[in-house]
């Protein structure tokens, strides 16, 4: 009796010493996961408990692992545009796959590598290194993998203008995303933002409104505030499409409201810069000056000279719409070439601008704007 006791310990006791690598994976995958989810509310602290997780994982770390941990840490320095390190973590994680003869693990590299070419404007590259990804992306049929492939080309399409293959690549990302096991409802709330910018970008405003409020309920049931602050600001930009200012309002305070709230400081910003151009619209100078100047202090915060710029035309702009004529033109002159630009773009909603948008100096934009100025008076 006592023999097969000792028999029956030692086979419990080897099955423990065998399992307990695997038990450590999925602890050391588990815990990538719940960083992972707390990107979607604060990208900052999950970023640095990521490179934090990194630095724990030494050489011994099973490969599954370690390509699970590169690729979510990719997407989040990604999101942060860390474009350095994102390339630092591509590179390691296509030498990790190429070592391990792992296709699926260079399909992702190529992927993540074909990002950073859409951030970076290399837009047919980036198309050819996803055609190069996708056979082996479908030969691994991973879900996780061909959404990401899909999403990606989906926005080098739309950037290039072309709408319809845009808008079926963000299809196939919504259905991939829906197959997924980990991050579905996060794969499917960046799949619904995706598809309402490319119905903004076809004209179809009610269409994207309509994605974007089937999408909020998706932010707000994950707790996402850094999708739910991206879907406030495109829901602002679709109200003021259609002429909608007060509800453009209302979803920039909304958006502005979840940048503050969850330290957020980029969405913080065009928040304010969105709030800046409808009070401009609306000739509300003296509220107009006011977020302005916000904004441009949260533009110099995060080092942005392009969005400070931008800033001090709108806070120009506002002092001419306030009669202070001179010292409007005073601060667009400083900041000539993005003044220039800013009554162009904002055109696009604003039919009394338009007379500024074929002009190519700022001299000609403020003087327009003055006339415009004096004849809404």
């Amino acid at each position: 009796m006592r023999k097969s006791w000792w028999f029956i310990a030692g086979i419990v006791a080897g099955l423990l010493v065998w399992n307990a690598p695997v038990v450590a994976q999925t602890d050391q995958l588990d815990r990538i996961d719940a960083i992972y989810t707390l990107s979607e509310r604060d990208n900052t602290a999950a970023l640095e408990q990521m490179r934090a997780l990194g630095d724990e994982l030494g050489n011994t770390t099973p490969y599954p692992v370690l390509r699970d941990y590169l690729s979510k840490r990719i997407l989040l320095e990604l999101d942060s545009i860390q474009v350095d390190s994102a390339k630092a973590s591509i590179a390691r994680l296509r030498q990790l796959a190429r070592t391990q003869h792992d296709n699926t693990g260079i399909a992702w590299a190529l992927v993540f590598e074909a990002a950073i070419l859409v951030q970076t404007a290399n837009l047919e590259a980036a198309v050819a290194k996803l055609g190069e990804a996708l056979p082996l992306a479908r030969h691994a049929g991973d879900p996780a993998l061909l959404w990401q492939n899909y999403r990606i080309l989906g926005n080098a399409q739309l950037a290039l203008g072309r709408f319809a293959q845009a808008l079926e690549s963000y299809l196939q990302c919504l259905q991939y995303a829906d197959q997924q096991t980990r991050h579905s409802q996060m794969a499917r709330l960046r799949s619904l933002n995706a598809l309402s910018t490319v119905y903004s970008a076809m004209k179809n405003h009610p269409k994207s409104l309509a994605v974007i409020d089937e999408a909020l309920v998706v932010a707000k049931a994950t707790e996402s505030r850094k999708m739910l602050g991206t879907l406030y600001i495109n829901q602002a930009n679709q109200f003021a499409f259609l002429g909608r200012s007060k509800d453009s309002e209302v979803a920039n305070l909304h958006a502005l409201e979840v940048g503050r709230s969850g330290g957020l400081a980029r969405l913080e910003a065009t928040a304010l810069n969105n709030l800046g151009d409808g009070y401009l619209r609306a000739h509300n100078f003296i509220k107009a000056e006011q977020v302005a100047r916000q904004a441009l202090d949260k533009y110099r915060e995060l080092g942005d000279r392009g969005g400070a710029a931008a800033s001090q035309c709108n806070i120009g702009f506002s002092l001419m719409g306030q009669g202070r004529v001179a010292q409007g033109e005073a601060r667009c002159a400083m900041h000539s070439s993005k003044c220039a630009n800013r009554v162009p773009a904002a055109m696009k909603r604003m039919s009394w601008e338009s007379w500024a948008a074929c002009m190519n100096t700022w001299a000609c934009s403020v003087r327009l704007w003055r006339l415009s100025v004096n004849n809404k008076r």
